[in-house]
């Protein structure tokens, strides 16, 4: 399924929330996820792991956020 919004499944609240905040970060094994916190619950961070094709999706929907990082960490 394509990347059309920053969202996630947060497992404190159970239910999916759009992510604020947004910043590419790339895990140790490599892989790449945006990570923020959880819109309407201040403190509560989320993650969601994107695959390689929708990294300039994602680059594009976190600048137009007006998020963090847009660039993947190493």
């Amino acid at each position: 399924m394509p990347l059309t919004e920053l969202t996630a499944y947060c497992l404190k609240l159970k239910s999916h929330v759009n992510i604020m905040n947004p910043e590419l970060h790339t895990g140790a094994n490599g892989t790449t996820m945006v990570k923020g916190e959880a819109e309407g619950h201040p403190g509560v961070k989320v993650s969601r792991i994107i695959g390689k094709a929708d990294v300039p999706t994602a680059e594009k929907l976190i600048a137009a956020a007006g998020g963090g990082k847009a660039k993947a960490k190493k």
